[in-house]
């Protein structure tokens, strides 16, 4: 009866031991199954975060203006004119500086002012005095008038410290009159780089910042 006794109690410890190895065997399946889980949840996530961060539309940034106009802001180091609308608009500025009169020079001078930076202003100035123009213009009491010979032409674009640039030049034929002397007409070489500005400081987002004759 003894043995029996013996044998029954090492029976039962021996099918304990296989419980418990069953249990952990099994405990640690479904661990590494939960991990594989958690593993694939992970990849995906960052996978998915990855496409997110790349695939995002940047944000659109607006400025209010005094009077409630709202206008779209764009980074400076992009051109947002065409290459036809500087060739116009620069042929214009051209023409509007060289179709004066001596009596009314500096008011003309004065409405295509915002078309200029601070620096570009002075370079024009500075331009116009030491060719003698506006000292001739003055003393011969001329009026002048002009117009562009041939089309524009974009000498090159470039970025300059983060701010998209064109270098524009072109032919203008001037003509001076006045009531002394006959009309002359001269051949001017104008060359003007334009560069990107924020539309605050001017309506097309575009300004002179170099002028040369």
């Amino acid at each position: 009866m003894a043995e029996e006794k013996n044998t029954n109690s090492s029976n039962d410890a021996q099918e304990v031991t296989l419980h418990v190895n069953k249990f952990y065997r099994d405990s640690y399946r479904r661990l590494m199954s939960i991990l594989l889980f958690l593993v694939v949840i992970g990849v995906a996530l960052s996978l998915i975060l990855m496409w997110m961060s790349f695939d995002r539309a940047q944000p659109k940034y607006y400025a209010s203006v005094i009077s409630g106009q709202v206008t779209q802001l764009h980074a400076l180091s992009e051109p947002v004119v065409s290459n036809p609308f500087i060739l116009q608009w620069s042929a214009l500025t051209a023409r509007a500086l060289y179709t004066i009169d001596f009596a009314n020079y500096s008011t003309e001078l004065n409405q295509v002012k915002y078309r200029f930076s601070d620096e570009g202003w002075i370079k024009m100035m500075n331009a116009l005095q030491s060719s003698g123009f506006l000292s001739e213009l003055v003393s011969s009491r001329l009026v002048v008038t002009s117009v562009v010979v041939g089309p524009p032409v974009i000498l090159a674009r470039m970025i300059v410290h983060g701010r998209y640039t064109w270098l524009v030049q072109m032919q203008l034929l001037v003509t001076y009159v006045s009531a002394s002397v006959p009309s002359t007409p001269r051949t001017l070489t104008v060359t003007m780089r334009i560069q990107r500005v924020p539309t605050l400081d001017a309506p097309q987002g575009i300004q002179v910042v170099d002028f040369t004759t």
